[in-house]
């Protein structure tokens, strides 16, 4: 049976990336000025995170666009693999920015400065909003894209970073204390990093070719063990190519004789697999049940 390596998940998420970049590329501008023009590190804070989630959405469109491409002589897997390096930089890339941020609060706290309340709170609100209105056009393919994923997680954690920011600006209202402002970024840096570390786990998952979280490979290869005819199975390997591209190979040592016989055994392993585990692309290689495993 031949199997397409396409991925229909990134077909989906296209448009969905173009819209969530234009809403998050916008917003970004406003609040760097913003917090520019009040001193609040918050809002700096948040607008920096807002432009890793602008770059985290570009990158996703470039590697969805390559992931699309069709397989080649020299690129027999295609380009899916782009799609999880993309994810893989994103979350290195928040690491980075939150590491910034947390020295800049370090020596707020140490001098802060007088912040502007009144012009503070109206951006982080609209932040907020724009927030949710991405993480809606993302919700229903970050299920499937690790590069979706990625780009959602971000734009939750920047919502509740846009939160922060507000809960700054009431406690610096009621307080006078500046250096809320300082703390609450600190907090932002925290949900950054937290927000990033799935998803670079996942990725290197992924580019070591280790077994998907989703998958038990123990109850795969009892499944297969259970199939009528499978004596035996070996070599088993489960690993992804991309999100939602899992895939299979193994040997498994048959007692039928026939090639008909042969290829129903196999044929009737790879549609348990399909059907019981999601797993499309499937490599068996029957073998005799006298044969030595090598």
């Amino acid at each position: 049976m031949e199997f397409s390596h396409e991925n229909p998940h990134s077909a989906k998420a296209f448009k969905p990336l173009i819209f969530a970049s234009i809403l998050t590329f916008g917003y970004f501008v406003i609040e760097l000025l913003g917090g520019l023009f009040t001193k609040s590190l918050a809002l700096i804070a948040d607008s920096s995170h807002m432009a890793g989630d602008f770059f985290s959405l570009a990158l996703a469109l470039f590697a969805n666009y390559l992931a699309r491409r069709p397989i080649n002589a020299g690129k027999t897997y295609g380009y899916h693999r782009v799609e999880v390096l993309a994810g893989l930089f994103n979350a290195m890339t928040l690491w980075v920015i939150s590491g910034m941020i947390a020295m800049n609060a370090l020596g707020r706290l140490r001098n802060p400065p007088v912040i502007n309340i009144d012009l503070m709170m109206p951006i982080a609100a609209l932040g907020l909003a724009v927030n949710i209105a991405c993480a809606l056009l993302l919700k229903y393919n970050a299920r499937t894209n690790i590069n979706v994923r990625g780009a959602y997680l971000n734009v939750l954690s920047d919502a509740l970073g846009s939160i922060g920011t507000i809960v700054a600006g009431l406690l610096i209202y009621a307080t006078g204390n500046p250096a809320f402002d300082a703390i609450i970024s600190g907090f932002i840096c925290v949900l950054i990093i937290a927000s990033s570390l799935k998803l670079m786990l996942n990725s290197l998952n992924i580019l070591l070719e280790g077994a998907p979280s989703h998958l038990d490979v123990e109850k795969i290869r009892l499944e297969l063990l259970a199939v009528d005819g499978i004596k035996e199975v070996h070599d088993l390997h489960v690993w992804s190519l991309g999100s939602g591209m899992d895939m299979l190979s193994g040997h498994i040592r048959i007692h039928v004789n026939g090639d008909k016989r042969i290829l129903a055994v196999v044929e009737t392993a790879a549609a348990r697999l399909r059907e019981r585990f999601g797993i499309e692309h499937t490599t068996l290689q029957p073998e005799p049940a006298a044969s030595k495993i090598v």
